[in-house]
């Protein structure tokens, strides 16, 4: 099978809890781990390269948007989720902590209030709505980073509120990534 030119992190779950639920999540058909493929930051590599690789070896994988996507995309995007892949938020803005690359200081994780990353992440859910007609969405923090303002826990108030039904924190070490709550 040929190589994957896209971002991918692979993550063996065995054992998580979604929606505050005490107990595991049942695998269906009784399996007890799932690997799942995720695509992060709306990249035409995933439209052109990732989508009909994954297609073709018979795979989906869940792609976390952004907004910063070209509008001659939104047509990729949709055939990608009518044909079983998973389009997930990602942010309008991509915000990220202050040097963690070169962005316009108002998109600094340090710069958000609650409710202006409350407001992005329910437009991003607003806009994938309008690609897919999927209510239910999950949603994969920025830079890993799931704090804004001055240390305010955004991804939990977020999954609080009903945003998401699942909140990855990607980490610098995969064996570290978690649900966010």
């Amino acid at each position: 099978m040929r190589i994957f030119y896209a971002i991918a992190l692979l993550l063996l779950v065995s054992c998580t809890t979604l929606k505050g639920q005490a107990s595991p999540f049942p695998w269906p058909d009784g399996r007890r781990a799932a690997i799942v493929l995720t695509y992060d930051d709306s990249l035409p590599t995933h439209l052109d390269v990732a989508i009909p690789q994954l297609d073709e070896a018979g795979l989906k994988g869940t792609f976390f948007l952004d907004a910063k996507f070209p509008p001659d995309m939104i047509d990729g995007w949709r055939r990608a989720a009518g044909n079983g892949h998973e389009l997930a938020n990602h942010t309008i803005f991509h915000p990220c902590q202050k040097d963690t690359f070169t962005m316009e200081p108002r998109y600094y994780n340090e710069s958000y209030s609650l409710k202006a990353m409350l407001d992005e992440l329910s437009i991003m859910n607003t806009l994938l709505r309008a690609i897919d007609g999927k209510q239910s969405r999950t949603y994969a923090t920025t830079c890993g980073q799931k704090f804004i303002g001055d240390g305010i826990d955004y991804a939990k108030a977020s999954f609080d509120r009903g945003l998401f039904t699942a909140c990855l924190l990607y980490t610098s070490d995969a064996a570290d990534d978690l649900l966010c709550v």
